[in-house]
């Protein structure tokens, strides 16, 4: 090999690898971005947490003053008594998803969010809290209450949604995807060209491919277990955790396609070195 090329080949090599990094993570991210089920219901998740429960907190309480004719005092009194019932998490785990679904929906579709629907099962609980906090009211006061709450607005029409396949980090991983395998069809055609064994070369790549992939499996498995080891003892932790750990398959998937051609290519080039070549002959027997 030429002096030059004893330099180039790391040097494309190096590259490659950093290609098919960048193809892989977005391959995986992307995934996870346009599958809005999958980031809602880990938003559901995060539904105890200070942050999250402290907005809910807020915009119930400025609800019941704005159209329950409640003073501040008692609203907050009955929010923050709603938001930390355990009776209401699972009513408020479908809000908080509902809203994060609305906001990865298309920019030609209405973001918003039937409130009255979604809390409609939870006139009981609410009425308990707000007879708790002095105020003479039956169910069916609470339930007609509930059924006035205009929707939810989620996201304007002229702002662009935040997770979704039409989000700025879906076409962001998209480009990086397009990329990623541009760069890795030319450093890879690039290392070949330089290789004297280009059949152990090519297989190298594909092997790289591979364990690459497998590693990042590892990584974010690994990395969503040290997100939340205690499984559900932190809410952000947890829905970090779940995100981690979604979509891996793909990656898996990549691993055993890249493997199985490394296989092939090391099976065919030892079959080859075992069959004799074509119009070989075997030696004459020797004379009795």
């Amino acid at each position: 090999m030429a002096d030059w090329r004893r330099y180039v080949l790391p040097m494309t090599l190096w590259v490659y690898g950093m290609a098919v990094t960048l193809t892989l993570v977005s391959i995986w991210g992307r995934a996870v971005v346009v599958d809005s089920d999958l980031v809602s219901s880990a938003a559901a998740e995060t539904v105890n947490a200070g942050p999250v429960a402290a907005r809910i907190e807020a915009w119930l309480a400025g609800e019941l003053v704005a159209e329950g004719g409640i003073d501040d005092a008692a609203a907050t009194d009955i929010a923050s008594s709603a938001v930390h019932d355990p009776a209401l998490e699972a009513t408020l785990a479908d809000l908080v998803g509902a809203v994060v679904a609305a906001a990865a929906l298309p920019p030609d579709e209405s973001a918003v969010v039937d409130v009255a629907e979604i809390l409609g099962p939870a006139a009981p609980a609410l009425t308990t809290h707000v007879k708790d906090a002095g105020i003479p009211v039956d169910e069916a006061e609470v339930s007609e209450y509930i059924a006035s709450l205009d929707p939810l607005v989620v996201r304007q029409p002229d702002e662009r949604p935040v997770f979704g396949a039409s989000s700025d980090a879906a076409r962001t991983l998209y480009l990086g995807t397009i990329i990623g395998l541009m760069v890795v069809c030319a450093t890879g055609a690039v290392a070949l060209s330089l290789s004297q064994e280009r059949r152990v070369m090519l297989r190298s790549l594909f092997n790289r491919i591979a364990l690459s992939a497998l590693g990042f499996v590892v990584f974010f498995q690994l990395g969503a277990w040290f997100l939340d080891p205690g499984a559900g003892r932190a809410p952000f932790r947890l829905a970090a955790s779940r995100l981690a750990a979604a979509k891996l398959w793909l990656l898996a998937l990549i691993a055993v396609g890249a493997g199985f051609a490394g296989w092939a290519l090391r099976s065919r080039a030892r079959r080859r070195r075992v069959t004799p070549e074509a119009g070989s002959q075997s030696p004459a027997a020797p004379p009795r």
